[in-house]
């Protein structure tokens, strides 16, 4: 299966910690399995865990797999505090798009500096709470509104005039209300210095590596894309690391950030 861009990022980073030899990988949030099932090929220890409600459609992508070892690599859960695996147990977790749901975030990382190896790595891709645009729903600034009937009145606008899709049939004032009950119950956007105070409780040092994820991102653009797209891809992977260390910084604080956590503590 082909990787996604976050994916083929996180291939990246195991070929360089790897050297040679098999790493304990943690797919933190795996969803269906899609980046575990990409990764498999590498040979590596890959293990995987979500909440309960994923158990079906990831059983029915990964057990042909691991077969009857599934149930000891990818677990679920029903509390987001305790991650199920042994202490010292991972070289690497990664976690994509999943920060954003994480509603402690200092037991989030107390765990995985737990489950963490000593010389271990948490590589982190999110939004911060500076993106303008709301990526689950796809509308601008509707994050940044407290929850409530204003955010409803402003989500049914955009439902109204047809600007976003609707579901199952639903009328724009019913998709408000369904997606700002989303946003209330399932998404806690922090800003970057949260994210490093809290860090540096159990973790000795960190990174921000979004400028790695961006040339990730735009390489495959420039392979794959169509002519235009190609095109400027190729132009931005030619700017100076100057420029393109300032482009990415821009990326962190208003896409997404790709932030890493070293050797827990």
């Amino acid at each position: 299966m082909a990787l996604t861009v976050h994916g083929t990022y996180v291939a990246k980073k195991i070929d360089e910690l790897s050297d040679g030899k098999t790493l304990h990988i943690l797919d933190m949030g795996c969803g269906k399995g899609n980046v575990i099932e990409g990764l498999l090929p590498k040979g590596h220890a890959m293990y995987g865990y979500d909440f309960e409600n994923r158990r079906t459609a990831a059983s029915e992508r990964l057990r042909p797999y691991y077969q009857e070892n599934f149930d000891n690599y990818i677990k679920f859960v029903d509390d987001e505090r305790k991650i199920p695996f042994a202490d010292q147990q991972f070289d690497l977790i990664y976690a994509i798009q999943v920060f954003e749901h994480v509603r402690f975030l200092d037991s989030m990382l107390a765990e995985c500096a737990r489950v963490l190896k000593p010389s271990g790595k948490l590589i982190m891709t999110f939004p911060l709470a500076t993106a303008p645009i709301e990526q689950h729903v796809n509308i601008p600034f509707v994050q940044w509104l407290p929850p409530g009937n204003f955010r409803v009145r402003y989500l049914h606008l955009w439902y109204w005039l047809r600007l976003r899709p609707r579901l199952n049939k639903m009328s724009p004032y019913e998709m408000a209300v369904s997606r700002d009950n989303f946003l209330r119950n399932q998404t806690y956007y922090r800003f970057l210095n949260e994210y490093l105070s809290v860090g540096a409780y159990f973790f000795s040092r960190f990174e921000i590596d979004t400028q790695t994820t961006l040339r990730t991102k735009l390489a495959l653009v420039a392979d794959q894309g169509v002519p235009w797209k190609r095109s400027l891809a190729q132009w931005l992977l030619n700017m100076d690391d100057r420029s393109f260390n300032t482009l990415a910084s821009m990326v962190s604080h208003f896409v997404n950030i790709t932030l890493i956590f070293c050797d827990p503590q």
